[in-house]
């Protein structure tokens, strides 16, 4: 803790590692062609997305939030899916256990996203399964991304909490890459400023319990707690399914160790630093935020940061939810990711996502949500591993009720961006395939 205290203010010397460590992604396609429907709706691109979840979740904390987009009218554009985890996460935090260090910087996310989606993403959204180890692309190929984007496909990303800071400083450095990012209340914070129970978060990830019986223990216990009882039942059973491993004894733990998990929360630099770069994400790049109502920051501070790019940006706000969006209200949030919206894609379908802020607001009429009746059949095709290009290599520098929405279609961007005094600025069937 003492060395990741230095890191957060500077003072960290030294060199660096050479130890590797390995990113796991899971990728996610049809198995049951759509082109037909989009060319019938005048697209004839489909939407890859590309999915990193906060802070302490497994890649596969997302995949409630995926079946209810999938099942929504604009499912149909989305050709593949890639769950992302941090090496420090999920199945990464296991294939690098003897080589993860005792400090945690988000940069080195960040730099290991960016090599991913120029180097790695492979070229075509095929059905067939890939290799385990992903190999890097032609240097031609590569370049051609960094300077012009991709030519068969358009990139959504959806980041929640860390995840979408490290999104977002993503796209600062590749901007070419990005149709649009969903940012799900996204941990994107004014300098200088921490969460209000910031250090009882560091306390509380360090002394959880770690270790269950089995996993059926581990989920009874986890419906008797405060925290998970709010979730939704899929999205805690996916958690006991995938945050947690075998041990020695017989029982379960933890993938994710506490140690590690409030390293994490301990990194903020790389939050402030986005917040200052926020407002210099390209424009093309569509952000649309998702928000709860009391977040980890005020509803003051949440409207700032929601229009700190206000060009090409909208917002919305779920009034019954907490920061953890994707785990209480997947479902929900599903329905609202407007993809087609999102990337820029036309279509006829009435589009659902709307302004939450504004100066003056008030709340209209609830609106009722979309249903969808077929279900696409999608397959996990590949659990796989990348290295990591950035995290050892290189010095790092020093509960369910309707949605509420207000528009603000009609304010003016100028004033709602003005910074308030004292402030700086399915997935039906899924078949696993374990690579190595």
């Amino acid at each position: 803790m003492e060395k990741q205290h230095k890191l957060t203010q500077g003072m960290l010397g030294g060199g660096h590692s050479t130890k590797v460590l390995w990113n796991c992604v899971n990728r996610y396609v049809r198995t049951r062609g759509n082109e037909t429907g989009r060319v019938q709706a005048g697209n004839t691109t489909g939407i890859t997305l590309f999915l990193v979840p906060a802070g302490g979740f497994p890649k596969e904390i997302w995949e409630t939030t995926l079946h209810s987009l999938l099942d929504s009218p604009a499912g149909y554009m989305v050709d593949e899916v890639w769950a992302w985890e941090a090496v420090q996460h999920g199945d990464s935090a296991l294939i690098n256990a003897h080589n993860l260090s005792g400090i945690s910087d988000w940069t080195d996310d960040v730099r290991d996203i960016g090599p991913f989606l120029v180097e790695l993403l492979t070229r075509g959204s095929r059905s067939e399964a890939l290799p385990a180890r992903l190999e890097r692309l032609p240097e031609s190929t590569s370049q051609a991304r960094k300077e012009h984007g991709y030519r068969t496909r358009k990139m959504v990303a959806a980041g929640h909490s860390l995840g979408g800071c490290t999104v977002v400083r993503a796209a600062v450095d590749f901007p070419k890459l990005f149709s649009s990012i969903i940012l799900v209340d996204a941990v994107i914070m004014q300098p200088y400023t921490n969460r209000p129970d910031y250090y009882d978060r560091v306390l509380g990830v360090i002394s959880r319990r770690s270790q269950w019986a089995s996993r059926e223990d581990a989920l009874q216990l986890f419906k008797k707690s405060p925290l998970f009882r709010t979730w939704n039942p899929e999205v805690l059973q996916l958690y006991v399914d995938h945050a947690l491993t075998d041990d020695s004894s017989g029982g379960v733990k933890l993938k994710m160790s506490g140690v590690h998990e409030a390293l994490c929360f301990m990194c903020h630099l790389v939050s402030w630093e986005t917040w200052e770069l926020l407002d210099k994400v390209d424009e093309v790049i569509t952000l649309r935020w998702v928000v709860p109502k009391e977040g980890f920051v005020s509803e003051e501070a949440t409207r700032v940061r929601v229009w700190r790019r206000p060009a090409n940006s909208s917002n919305v706000i779920f009034h019954s939810f907490g920061h953890l969006i994707v785990q209480e209200a997947p479902v929900e949030l599903g329905q609202r990711i407007d993809v087609l919206k999102a990337s820029g894609s036309s279509s006829t379908l009435v589009t659902l996502t709307t302004n939450v802020f504004r100066r003056l607001q008030s709340h209209p009429e609830d609106l009722e949500l979309s249903q969808w009746g077929h279900r696409p059949v999608w397959a996990r095709v590949a659990q796989g591993k990348v290295k990591s290009f950035w995290a050892t290599a290189q010095t790092t520098p020093p509960r369910p009720q309707n949605v509420v929405e207000f528009s603000d279609d009609e304010g003016d961007s100028q004033s709602l961006h003005q910074t308030p005094k004292g402030t700086h600025a399915a997935i039906g069937s899924v078949q696993r395939q374990c690579c190595h």
